[in-house]
């Protein structure tokens, strides 16, 4: 059965994220490519505390991920004071044929269990306003606006 796993990314895949981000449907949400291509090109060093992964469907590259440490990105907007408490996530599907299939979701869901083990208690993604598919998705895993003068989302479960 195809599911969605998660693979660090290789500089073999940054080619290909960057095509993607290219795309029509993807390319109008990721401002600045050039930005996410430093911080792939330096994960090991200035953004390692970025995790990227390439999202496989089967044998099938479909998209980019990835999650960091909130604490490091030092937002003025949504201040977090402590480390390993708040990790934001990003991901697209870059790969037309697997659009609204629900592999989003999965990829979300496969984020936050990763973060969920290292001892995170928020998640947070940031995605533009007048984006709402991608406002929708993370709805259907739980996030919700954190407040009216910030668009950034939160996840929030239930217990």
């Amino acid at each position: 059965m195809n599911r969605i796993i998660l693979i660090p990314i290789t500089d073999a895949d940054i080619p290909q994220v960057m095509r993607w981000m290219d795309k029509p449907h993807v390319k109008q949400w990721f401002e600045h490519p050039d930005e996410w291509l430093y911080e792939m090109q330096h994960r090991h060093d200035e953004f390692a505390f970025i995790r990227h992964f390439i999202a496989m469907y089967g044998l099938t590259k479909i998209g980019f991920c990835q999650y960091y440490d909130y604490f490091y990105a030092q937002e003025a907007s949504y201040p977090i004071t402590v480390p390993q408490y708040a990790y934001s996530i990003d991901y697209l599907i870059g790969e037309e044929a697997y659009l609204r299939q629900g592999l989003g979701k999965a990829m979300i869901r496969l984020l936050i269990e990763r973060i969920k083990a290292l001892g995170g208690k928020e998640v947070l993604s940031d995605p533009m306003p007048e984006n709402e598919i991608s406002q929708r998705t993370l709805r259907s895993v739980g996030f919700r606006r954190i407040t009216d003068e910030l668009h950034g989302m939160r996840l929030e479960e239930s217990d």
